[in-house]
């Protein structure tokens, strides 16, 4: 089953927020291909990168780079 996901790139790695694929109502972050955390929604994961706390250390060490202030303009993705 398809679900959308919403990728966000950026110089030091791309950012997409997915699906948790145990329990699709969850979210997960991803960076670069590995996982950064769990979270109850996608918009919860997209604060988590707005307010540089994602764990992704170049990322969290970078607060002059500013994502999308919103979820919804992130690029929305198919996840199969």
């Amino acid at each position: 089953m398809a679900h959308i996901a919403y990728r966000f790139r950026t110089d030091i790695g791309t950012f997409v927020i997915r699906a948790e694929r145990h329990d699709p109502r969850r979210a997960e972050l991803w960076v670069n291909g590995e996982c950064c955390g769990s979270y109850v929604n996608a918009r919860k994961a997209a604060s988590s990168v707005r307010s540089h706390a994602t764990g992704f250390e170049r990322w969290d060490a970078a607060p002059h780079l500013q994502p999308p202030a919103k979820l919804k303009e992130w690029q929305q993705v198919l996840d199969f």
